[in-house]
């Protein structure tokens, strides 16, 4: 008997996929050419200096870091829930195999593709060697923490997959508990190193992938750079072992419990139904599509609740009197919170119609004599009852801060001076405060934010409707929506929200049923009657 048979099978598979070989293409071009507009910039403003190379080692790293945390959502999240979709999961336990060599079948496929588009990407981030201000010793610590950080994001995406069956509610967990492993343990652990607790708690969260790589780049000393990096690594063996006794005991459908119909029966009073009913009558007035969009939850709770946690957080700056320095140092929480509701702005946007060509409800749909504007009208209605309430609190709380900054009476003396480019001298005798300049870009990344959204939504309904795998639809849109903007610094956001935006509404209104219907431009031309012309009789 072949060992690990599933891991052949899927090799096998893997070698016939044109992506196998595209990731390793693209990763490195895109690697190469950030270098190239950094060393370009550099040189055209004059700023080169001793710190370049770090500088561009810092960049290559956080790209290299941020693709080894996507690929648990573009790669891991489906691998196990697809198979659960299909019903050729339950197929494979009727034989002689074991779970882990399902799982390890699965691991080791995304694994190595994921794998060797990282090992293409470090040479490239072993440029800045060539540059100075960074050591070998440097470079080889920050590579394993990008293997560490890939294996964990993998790890976690097939423990998710276990326990989901749609793709896009998988890609929406991976997404949510990596951004909370990076994003969230790194501020709690930097809250409770203030704290006047037990550095014992503080080891508690050490297993984030985020503190390895940081501790290479030298931005923390909270932990260690071997403690972390071992921790990290244990828990992602501790996700995968989980995982394992996890898939013989998910992969078939169980029929919901009694008792839980019961109390869902029980809470059902009649005028809650009746309320509800007078709801859904009400979207379906609105448009036959909200009221279809709405029968699933989607992301909505998880978007209120980044909003709700933007007003506690802007509340308790107000409450705790935070100063000029707190003020500025929440600009970076909100950013991060910003991006957080992008990724779920941009799963939400191509959610309808991904799951509708999964399922093949698009084509009833098109059957119906809803018109290609009546139904983008309907969609664009949906995003918006999901994403309206919570942008608008989001935007209140950034507010809010952005009038606590301008308020704050400590930050009078700060003053920035600024050029000779007033007529009849200087503005304010030659100085502005630095809190109307920082309340000034503040408003300013509001307004962008509120732009990056509706292009997220336009490019999100034109990915689900075009990518050949619905379930990659969501990681597609918040790769070209929310972090290619970030990674290409050098060019403003709003060329890339006025580019999707035009994008997305000219080709859903002229090639939507050519798009969602392969072939229909020959089908229709195949349907024009022929001319009456009598036939020809050739001799």
């Amino acid at each position: 008997m072949v060992f690990l048979p599933i891991v052949e099978r899927e090799l096998s598979l893997a070698t016939r996929r044109k992506g196998t070989y595209r990731v390793r293409l693209w990763t490195t071009s895109f690697a190469l050419a950030l270098s190239f507009l950094f060393l370009v910039g550099n040189e055209i403003s004059g700023s080169a200096s001793p710190g370049m190379g770090r500088a561009l080692f810092s960049i290559l790293t956080f790209y290299a870091f941020g693709l080894s945390l996507l690929a648990g959502v573009f790669l891991a999240s489906d691998c196990i829930s697809q198979e659960k979709r299909e019903g050729t999961l339950g197929l494979l336990f009727l034989t002689d195999l074991k779970s882990y060599d399902i799982v390890s079948g699965k691991f080791i496929t995304v694994g190595l593709n994921a794998l060797y588009g990282l090992v293409a990407v470090l040479p490239v981030t072993g440029l800045p060697l060539l540059l100075g201000g960074v050591t070998g010793a440097e470079f080889w610590r920050m590579a394993l923490a990008l293997v560490n950080a890939l294996f964990f994001s993998l790890t976690m995406g097939m423990l998710v997959s276990a326990c989901s069956r749609k793709a896009n509610r998988a890609a929406a967990n991976t997404t949510s508990l990596l951004i909370l492993a990076t994003v969230g343990l790194p501020l709690l652990g930097l809250l409770l190193s203030v704290l006047p607790i037990s550095r014992t708690w503080v080891y508690a969260i050490s297993f984030s992938p985020y503190f390895p790589f940081a501790c290479a780049l030298g931005h923390t000393n909270l932990f260690s750079y071997g403690a972390c990096l071992a921790s990290s690594n244990l828990f992602a063996w501790g996700m995968l072992a989980v995982t394992t006794w996890l898939v013989p005991r998910v992969w078939q459908d169980r029929p919901v419990k009694e008792r839980r119909a019961k109390f869902i029966t029980v809470s059902r009073s009649a005028g809650a139904s009746a309320r509800r009913n007078i709801q859904r009558a009400h979207l379906l007035d609105q448009s036959p599509l909200v009221w279809l969009a709405a029968r699933e939850g989607g992301v909505r709770w998880r978007i209120w609740a980044i909003a709700v946690v933007a007003a506690v957080f802007a509340f308790s700056l107000f409450y705790m009197k935070a100063d000029e320095a707190v003020l500025r140092g929440s600009l970076f929480f909100f950013l991060a919170l910003a991006f957080v509701l992008k990724v779920f702005a941009a799963t939400e946007a191509c959610r309808f119609f991904a799951d509708a060509r999964r399922n093949g409800s698009l084509e009833l749909i098109l059957s119906t004599p809803l018109t290609a504007r009546d139904i983008i009208r309907g969609q664009w209605l949906a995003f918006r009852r999901v994403m309206l309430g919570p942008v608008l609190v989001f935007c209140g709380a950034y507010l809010f801060v952005l009038i606590l900054q301008m308020t704050d009476t400590r930050s009078v003396a700060g003053f920035m001076r600024i050029g000779t480019g007033f007529s009849n001298g200087n503005l304010f005798n030659g100085a502005i405060p630095a809190s109307f300049i920082n309340a000034v870009l503040m408003g300013y990344k509001l307004l962008i934010l509120v732009a990056d959204i509706f292009a997220i939504g336009w490019l999100g309904m034109w990915m689900g409707l075009t990518t050949k795998k619905p379930a990659f639809a969501p990681a597609w849109t918040i790769l070209f929506g929310a972090i290619f903007p970030v990674m290409l610094f050098c060019i403003p956001n709003v060329f890339f929200d006025l580019f999707f935006i035009l994008l997305g509404r000219e080709r859903l209104t002229k090639e939507f049923r050519e798009t969602a219907i392969p072939g229909y431009r020959t089908n229709r031309q195949s349907l024009v009657p022929l001319p009456n012309v009598p036939p020809v009789i050739r001799s």
